[in-house]
């Protein structure tokens, strides 16, 4: 069981309403069905009644609600004792795919020039890291983030330039740039639906428009450029996630030279002078190596 999954049950409780508490949470409402129904699965008992529109602690429920409040404060007591001993403590998230040599290079660089500054990098979705964001949980998520928040401040660092890849036979591979409806009969294979490079994909056929993706396999790279190579399918993805001299994929470009801009984002709250001191060298470093 973890934390967060009696968090979801101590705002449940409150709310008695899955689509108020999820809204409340910064999740799906089946992502908080699903987190209260393991955990039942888990303690094997039911915790809550759920009605047309309303949901009831069981009396198991409401006496296991005592204990959740409990341990959440303990834990939330731990955490702050631990942060007060530790040297100052940074903690960012990444979403999948950005995790790419030069922004691993520029943590690598930071991390040895401020040893008295520990980093913690996680790897997550956008949503999930954005939720956690506005909760405090986290300082800093490194991601792709288009929207407009009140309360977040939004920093570009990296723009990677979208490329259609394709196998050296394909009939497309002697051009140099194409236009997306061209390929509006080919087979796409793509990353999994929650990621942001399927989104960024989505949006891309469906303004050139392409019908929606004829085969989405939800591939990594590796086992994408066997499929592109091989199979005859294709995928949009980013310039360096193909190298130049692969030897059975080129990169197309894509009419407009559509990119993929990764941000980090935090809240716009005062910040720690730790957590400035790295977005001010993030920003000097990727300068530098522009």
């Amino acid at each position: 069981m973890r934390i967060e999954q009696l968090r979801h049950f101590m705002v449940l409780s409150e709310e008695l309403n899955y689509l108020a508490a999820a809204e409340r949470l910064y999740i799906s409402q089946p992502s908080l069905s699903k987190s209260i129904q393991t955990m039942e699965r888990e303690l094997g008992v039911r915790l809550v009644n759920r009605g047309t529109r309303h949901v009831f602690l069981t009396d198991t429920g409401a006496a296991f609600l005592e204990y959740a409040r409990r341990i959440c404060y303990e834990y939330d007591e731990a955490q702050k004792m631990l942060q007060d001993k530790n040297a100052a403590r940074i903690v960012v998230e990444v979403m999948p795919l950005t995790f790419q040599e030069e922004l691993a290079d520029m943590l690598a660089e930071f991390s040895g020039s401020n040893p008295d500054i520990q980093m913690r990098i996680i790897e997550r979705e956008n949503q999930e890291s954005l939720a956690r964001l506005r909760r405090g949980e986290i300082d800093l998520a490194i991601m792709r983030y288009e929207g407009e928040e009140e309360h977040l401040r939004v920093i570009p660092i990296l723009s990677n330039k979208m490329i259609l890849a394709v196998a050296r036979t394909h009939p497309l591979a002697g051009r140099e740039v194409v236009n997306l409806s061209e390929a509006r009969e080919e087979s796409f294979v793509t990353f999994g639906k929650a990621s942001e490079m399927y989104k960024k994909c989505m949006e891309l056929l469906a303004a050139n428009g392409v019908p929606a993706i004829r085969q989405g396999s939800e591939l990594r790279v590796n086992t994408m450029k066997a499929f592109i190579e091989k199979k005859h399918v294709v995928a949009i993805l980013t310039d360096n996630m193909i190298g130049d001299d692969d030897p059975g994929i080129r990169k197309l470009a894509i009419a407009g030279e559509p990119k993929l801009t990764i941000s980090m984002v935090l809240r716009k709250e005062k910040t720690r002078p730790e957590l400035e001191q790295f977005i001010q060298f993030a920003q000097r470093y990727l300068q530098r190596s522009e």
